[in-house]
């Protein structure tokens, strides 16, 4: 049995069950609580087939799963909106439920930080004409050209670097308590990643984070925003993950929008017009419209109450 594409939830199974099959299976637990546990496949060597899995343990709150289920539903269905946008989502994998839990399998996202020889450790910037992977050293504090072949996937947990880029500590670098990722400032972004990938990365999410709101009408509470990679590749890109807050809603008010961005950490993540990379920021959230101007009166309505907020009474 796959762990990660199989439905978990057979009848009878009770929640202390699947957690040792799954603990058998090499995942470890990086969170839970009153609702449950989330765990992720450590081993890199299965590929595609690593996961994090999402279980709840009370089946009666299992309808908080629906509604971050649902989210990733849409998302899926939106085919262009990782081609339009440049953000990206894990995708989604397998659940099921019985009278005792329910379970979610989205793909896991690895660390944005790659590692090669005796010290080498940081993200890679981009490809050379060599076919090189053009690294920054956070060790050495210097770009590398590194033979492809050499650089290696970070399979450790907890290192996604959030996209802080409206904290006022421009220069931050925490991990967080719950050792789930790291809170990167501006600046710190653009030591690590370079100006044009920091600019890229804000207005992707700018575009990624309107199209969800006016195209799709999801009400985006308490996302995450952090740079990672996949299996597959080495080059870091920004991804939008844990919907468990956010909702469908039948129709966009500008105002429930707005507050939504402000909400907890968004206020983090999203720059408002104080902020010198607002521009850059407004340029993907309304330029994503640029084919609707119905929708693109929308997100200005919602970046204006956004500001507002943003400035406080």
């Amino acid at each position: 049995m796959n762990p990660c594409t199989s439905q978990l939830a057979q009848p009878q199974l009770a929640y202390e069950a699947i957690m040792a099959l799954l603990r058998e299976q090499g995942f470890q637990e990086i969170g839970g609580g009153g609702f449950g546990s989330i765990l992720v496949s450590f081993d890199p060597r299965t590929g595609q087939d690593d996961c994090v899995v999402k279980v709840i343990k009370d089946a009666s709150r299992c309808g908080e799963l629906e509604r971050e289920k649902r989210i990733y539903g849409q998302l899926s269905l939106a085919p262009a909106f990782t081609v339009v946008t440049g953000l990206s989502f894990p995708r989604p994998l397998t659940d099921s439920r019985n009278d005792s839990f329910c379970h979610f399998n989205f793909e896991r996202i690895y660390s944005p930080c790659s590692q090669w020889g005796d010290d080498g450790y940081g993200p890679v910037r981009a490809v050379d004409e060599k076919g090189r992977y053009v690294c920054y050293n956070m060790v050495d504090e210097e770009l590398q050209a590194v033979d492809a072949a050499s650089v290696e996937k970070n399979a450790r947990f907890g290192d996604l670097h959030h996209l802080y880029v409206n904290d006022p500590i421009t220069t931050r670098f925490d991990k967080l308590s719950n050792g789930q990722g790291i809170l990167v400032g501006v600046d710190k972004l653009i030591e690590l990643y370079g100006s044009d990938r920091v600019q890229g990365y804000i207005r992707n999410i700018g575009a990624g984070i309107s199209y969800m709101m006016v195209k799709l009408r999801i009400v985006i509470g308490d996302i995450e925003l952090a740079l990672g990679t996949t299996f597959a590749d080495r080059v870091p890109r920004p991804f939008v993950f844990d919907f468990n807050e956010c909702a469908v809603v039948a129709s966009v008010n500008p105002e429930l929008m707005a507050l939504a961005m402000y909400h907890k950490n968004g206020k983090h993540y999203f720059p408002d017009d104080r902020n010198r990379w607002y521009p850059v920021f407004a340029a993907g959230f309304l330029g994503v419209h640029h084919e609707n101007p119905e929708d693109q009166g929308v997100a200005l309505k919602i970046l204006a109450t956004y500001n507002e907020l943003s400035r406080g009474p």
